[in-house]
């Protein structure tokens, strides 16, 4: 457990943790023992994919911009692996989610594959995110709203402690379909049907 990076230091905090929804949880380095990497990845596997609120299909993505979102831009799905929450949209886009925070309504990945932006291939950011909301427009029932606030970060650590208060500037529904919400943009949006 000492390779685990996880604000719930001790097993009691850690069980205590499972009852909330946005403990934050980190997996462990890479340079941990193999035995250390599955007992770690087992733990904190069990507490990650009993409270990550935006596992899933998302069918149907948009685009937001001067207070009006826009739809039929590809799918978005959410699914739990071994070792991480893979996120992957149409676009064609791969991110492995290791660390989330439902409270703060943040996500911390490892960019995988996206062939517009291949330099960062292996790289740290995060999303942070409104939602999911029944607050939706064109006549969607639930959503959520995204931006990326951090990308190119050399390791998890970096892209947790980066500085996004100049990226990002909302944490309501009508917010973040505006302009400017999201860095010069505003936020790309998620429907379930």
């Amino acid at each position: 457990m000492k390779r685990i990076k996880n604000l719930c230091a001790s097993v009691g905090l850690s069980v205590f943790c499972l009852s909330l929804t946005g403990c934050p949880l980190w997996f462990p380095e890479p340079e941990a023992s193999p035995d250390e990497d599955v007992q770690n990845a087992l733990f904190a596997f069990a507490v990650l994919s009993s409270i990550f609120e935006l596992e899933g299909s998302w069918p149907d993505l948009g685009f937001c911009s001067a207070g009006t979102c826009n739809s039929g831009f590809g799918s978005l799905t959410v699914t739990r692996q071994p070792q991480y929450i893979e996120w992957t949209d149409a676009s064609p886009f791969t991110y492995h989610i290791f660390a989330f925070n439902n409270i703060s309504n943040v996500i911390y990945f490892q960019q995988i594959s996206f062939p517009a932006f291949p330099t960062n291939n292996g790289k740290f950011g995060a999303i942070h995110y409104v939602g999911p909301t029944t607050d939706c427009q064109n006549g969607k029932s639930l959503c959520f709203y995204y931006c990326e606030t951090v990308s190119g970060q050399s390791s998890l650590e970096e892209a947790i402690s980066a500085d996004r208060s100049a990226g990002y500037s909302t944490t309501t529904v009508s917010q973040a379909s505006q302009n400017g919400s999201c860095g010069a943009f505003s936020h790309s949006v998620a429907y379930a049907n």
